[in-house]
């Protein structure tokens, strides 16, 4: 059995047992390669096959996120981030099509997806922009936001009941999106504030999206409050004023804090 197969079954078992968080883990792509386990070298047709013999019945619609985000992997081993982005990004869309009809177990899963998006468009754009002679390049980037503001309309306005919500989940998905607007919008314009109603209407424009102000502020408040964004609310002004020092802790430094 190859390593994709072994991955691929382990990813099943955990599916099964609605144990996301552990897929998520064994799924998550690795930007450092001294620390990569580095089990998802095989070639696409291993990959397929692997996913097409396992992912059957129920399970079918994991087929293409799962053999997406293993060539993603891959590519990124191979330091070809352009082609791991697109990989990643079509296993994502698909992971969205699932998510919108399950329930909040997927909610892990969906934390590594978009946090993995937006890493992988930072790289992307990177390559990019080398190619082009240009290191002014944010079309992955951009192109990330639009798909973390779909994560971010399904959780927001899932209505299920609280043991079964997915809105828990949106919190970390606006504080991936604010580095994104961050890096492409603030730093470009050399500020550190960031108009609220922009961000709303930003948000309300995809899917169906409906945040009231008082709503956002209140999502924001506790990403200041858990020490995931440095800054302050103007609640006159509406405007969130960042950091100019480190706006955007690490979130291995936000846990370590948290629990001490």
């Amino acid at each position: 059995m190859n390593a994709a197969a072994v991955a691929v079954k382990e990813v099943v078992g955990s599916l099964l047992r609605k144990q996301s968080a552990h897929v998520a883990n064994i799924l998550a792509i690795s930007f450092d390669k001294s620390t990569s386990d580095a089990p998802f070298l095989d070639n696409d047709r291993a990959i397929e096959a692997a996913c097409r013999s396992s992912f059957v019945g129920p399970l079918g619609a994991y087929h293409d996120i799962v053999a997406a985000t293993l060539k993603a992997k891959r590519l990124v081993h191979e330091d070809k981030f352009v082609l791991a982005y697109d990989e990643h990004i079509s296993g994502f869309i698909k992971f969205l099509e699932v998510f919108r009809e399950e329930s909040n177990w997927l909610v892990p899963w969906l934390h590594v997806f978009v946090y993995d998006a937006r890493m992988l468009a930072l790289y992307a754009d990177v390559e990019a922009g080398k190619k082009r002679g240009d290191g002014e390049v944010h079309d992955n980037v951009k192109n990330a936001e639009q798909h973390l503001k779909r994560a971010f309309s399904m959780t927001v306005n899932d209505r299920a009941a609280p043991d079964l919500s997915k809105r828990p989940g949106t919190l970390y998905i606006v504080n991936q999106l604010f580095k994104i607007y961050f890096h492409v919008y603030l730093i470009r314009d050399k500020k550190n504030q960031l108009k609220l109603v922009d961000f709303q209407a930003a948000v309300d424009a995809v899917d169906s999206a409906d945040l009231d102000m008082d709503a956002l502020e209140s999502l924001v408040a506790n990403l200041i409050f858990m020490g995931y964004v440095k800054g302050y609310i103007s609640h006159k002004l509406k405007i969130l004023v960042l950091s100019k020092s480190n706006p955007f802790p690490a979130i291995t430094d936000v846990l370590q804090d948290q629990s001490a």
